[in-house]
């Protein structure tokens, strides 16, 4: 008697463990998809920017940060109270974590926005795409999530295709003859790379006591928070008498865009490791290379092209893998 219940117990219990390993992957795919759409919004939201810039030479980098943070607010807000999640109320063992998202939006993406006027939209994303490599990183240590060996190999192959990307300078007339500005723009990133690559783990953290709302609601606080300042402080910078209709319309849908972004990545956190989602995040510098050369007629080195496939492959295999095992 006692063998037969051991026996169906045991039974019990592969049983269990094939429909975890099957929610998993679908959660797993579920995740990936959000990412992806994710991606293609921050994606849209950098080539709407760009646009406008390019329409516009008056506009930089400030004028789209302060649209940005009444737009982002507004979501926000709005975001919150569809939910009916009182976003004030913050756990205290979470307090750190709400801080550093706020930062990202304060003080990481600003600096990207106004690079992007100098440097090309592709290069401004590979560079700061290095954080996926950090985010993994982060990750192991803080969150405590462990991460197939050889996805460390992928990684390290796509900051390898980062590093022969930035060994080159692209040729276009929208790319600034000035060195010290292209210096410029590739320092700002850096300084969004060290923000950003918290951005995956702060979602992951957060989700696992609060709801999904509380990520994206603080990222544009600190957007927020940083329109504010450049009003105070930098409103020279501003040029609100030179917008037209089309200026309007392209920073507002950039906007939107990019708070759907970051709403999704929340979301996605909700399904699966943050380390899973990292090496998809490569894919935004490679459609931004497709865009760059057809819409903004960049003319790349040979160098430049061999980076973006090892980026691409190294992101391709490691979700194949994870899919098709």
């Amino acid at each position: 008697m006692d063998s037969n219940q051991d026996r169906q117990m045991a039974s019990f219990e592969v049983d269990l463990i094939a429909i975890q390993g099957q929610v998993e992957e679908k959660n797993n795919f579920k995740a990936y998809m959000l990412r992806f759409i994710s991606i293609v919004f921050f994606s849209a939201s950098i080539v709407l920017s760009k646009l406008a810039y390019v329409g516009n030479p008056a506009i930089g980098g400030f004028d789209y940060g302060f649209f940005r943070g009444g737009f982002l607010m507004l979501a926000g807000i709005i975001e919150a109270m569809y939910f009916g999640v009182n976003v004030t109320k913050i756990p205290r063992k979470i307090t750190t974590t709400v801080i550093f998202r706020i930062l990202t939006g304060a003080v990481g993406m600003p600096c990207f926005f106004i690079a992007i006027k100098y440097i090309p939209t592709s290069q401004g994303a590979i560079i700061t795409s290095l954080n996926p490599l950090i985010g993994t990183i982060l990750a192991f240590f803080f969150l405590s999530e462990n991460f197939p060996k050889r996805n460390i190999i992928f990684l390290m192959s796509a900051c390898l295709g980062v590093i022969l990307i930035n060994l080159t300078k692209p040729s276009s007339s929208t790319v600034s003859d000035n060195s010290s500005m292209y210096a410029i723009g590739f320092l700002l990133c850096l300084i969004c790379l060290t923000f950003l690559s918290t951005g995956v783990v702060c979602s992951k953290r957060i989700n696992q006591h609060v709801h999904s709302v509380y990520s994206p609601f603080y990222f544009s606080f600190g957007v927020f928070l940083n329109a504010v300042v450049t009003l105070i402080f930098f409103g020279d910078q501003l040029h609100f008498a030179e917008y037209k209709l089309r200026d309007v319309l392209l920073l507002s849908s950039g906007c939107i865009s990019s708070y759907l972004s970051e709403s999704l990545l929340s979301y996605a956190t909700k399904f699966t490791k943050a380390v899973n989602l990292q090496p998809i995040s490569y894919l935004n510098p490679c459609t931004l290379l497709i865009i760059d050369i057809a819409l903004f007629h960049y003319n790349f080195e040979q160098l430049y092209f061999i980076g973006f496939i090892l980026i691409f492959v190294s992101v391709l295999v490691p979700i194949l893998i994870d899919w098709f095992k």
